[in-house]
């Protein structure tokens, strides 16, 4: 994926209770990356699984995408659970779900809840 090609696409504002922020870029035509600002928790995961869902369920099979999660802040064990889930459906449809920038929490809660080898890591070396 090359950078200067990328299309930032902004999914629908959510309720003003919710603190996240969903940004999509697609650099080609089968690739994305999901920039996820905020609070991932059980308030704002359905805008997060609705923007997955919409990436991973539209034009066929054979995707990748990036769920970029430096700019969390806090994401709870809904927000891991949405991530698995969301690992899991674009496993069936044949394409890819990467999580990068995940925080030492997020690491831990996997690593604890015996889940870390059902997602795709990126390491990027946030502490």
């Amino acid at each position: 994926m090359t950078a200067h090609d990328s299309v930032p696409e902004f999914c629908p504002p959510p309720p003003m209770s919710v603190r996240l922020d969903v940004e999509v870029v697609r650099e080609e035509a089968r690739e994305a990356v999901v920039f996820v600002r905020g609070e991932l928790d059980r308030a704002s995961v359905p805008l997060l699984v609705g923007c997955l869902r919409e990436l991973l369920h539209t034009d066929g099979t054979d995707r990748t995408v990036v769920v970029n999660l430096v700019g969390t802040t806090f994401v709870d064990v809904g927000g891991m659970c949405a991530l698995l889930e969301a690992t899991g459906s674009a496993r069936r449809r044949g394409s890819r779900l990467y999580l990068a920038g995940c925080s030492t929490q997020l690491v831990r809660l996997l690593h604890l809840t015996d889940l870390f080898d059902e997602v795709q890591v990126i390491s990027s070396g946030r502490t």
